[in-house]
């Protein structure tokens, strides 16, 4: 999803790909989280959960910041 908002955003495409790059891991975490929870019985532990809480917060931020940087 964030590849592809990148190459639609050339404005925000180096920020995005930055965020990508220091939160590799925790964007594979929220990857398998979703995948296994839709098929798999899964359990996370608080730490996990508030990994992927404060990750998703990180990308809303990103995507608020994309919409201002697309309004200029």
């Amino acid at each position: 999803m964030l590849a592809l908002l990148a190459s639609s955003s050339p404005r925000s495409k180096k920020g995005i790909m930055k965020f990508m790059r220091e939160n590799r891991r925790e964007l594979r975490l929220m990857d398998d989280a979703y995948i296994n929870s839709r098929y798999l019985p899964s359990e996370y532990t608080v730490g996990e959960a508030e990994i992927l809480l404060d990750l998703s917060r990180a990308i809303r931020a990103l995507m608020e910041t994309v919409v201002k940087e697309s309004r200029l």
